[in-house]
């Protein structure tokens, strides 16, 4: 929940959120290029690779955004605009195991086209590479994982996709929710990003040793 102060301090107004839906915003579109441009929304550094991947043989599936992490981990993301979209954790998880076995060689050209057009840079495959290994956080890091990450991200979650992503966490698979909530503040349009799977607010309260 979001509250606006008067400039005087004396006043208290409530800001009612909004929905994607009622405010003609798309999941393509608007959503994607959002997220693609400023990847932090999702609550971490990523280094998108690439978007709308659909070189995957055999199928003329499309995954949203492909990203690494910083520790040298591909990261699936898919992207919904609302919670009636019940399939979002089967599409996320064939993604993952569809680009499990991908290696950074192969990564490279879909980079090397993904900053072609997005930011007009004309990279080598060994100037994407280095870009790569720089970001990774790891002295080490000389491979992607075979165990590719997912973000869900969404206006909302139904129970059926939590109850998934719960038991999906238990089994040891990296996939986490985003909840991104828009408010209509006057003319702008304000988008509040939350992590709720994990929960972010329970890590502070852990006892260390």
């Amino acid at each position: 929940m979001i509250f606006s102060i008067s400039p005087n301090l004396d006043r208290v107004s409530k800001i009612i959120e909004s929905t994607f839906v009622g405010l003609n915003i798309w999941e393509r579109q608007h959503i994607e290029e959002w997220v693609r441009t400023n990847p932090e929304m999702l609550g971490e550094d990523l280094l998108v690779v690439s978007v709308e991947f659909d070189r995957f043989s055999n199928s003329s599936d499309r995954l949203d955004v492909l990203a690494l992490d910083r520790s040298g981990n591909l990261v699936v993301i898919e992207l919904k605009r609302d919670s009636a979209a019940g399939y979002a954790d089967l599409q996320a998880i064939r993604y993952a195991a569809m680009v499990s076995s991908m290696t950074v060689e192969v990564l490279i050209p879909y980079y090397v086209a993904y900053r072609k057009k997005y930011y007009e840079e004309s990279l080598s495959d060994s100037e994407a590479k280095d870009q790569i290994i720089e970001f990774v956080e790891s002295d080490s890091f000389a491979e992607l994982s075979n165990k590719p990450r997912i973000i869900l991200c969404s206006e909302g979650f139904s129970q059926e996709i939590t109850a998934t992503v719960l038991w999906l966490r238990e089994s040891d698979i990296d996939i986490s929710c985003v909840k991104i909530t828009p408010y209509k503040i006057d003319d702008k349009l304000v988008i509040v990003p939350k992590v709720v799977i994990p929960l972010e607010e329970a890590k502070q309260y852990l006892i260390r040793y």
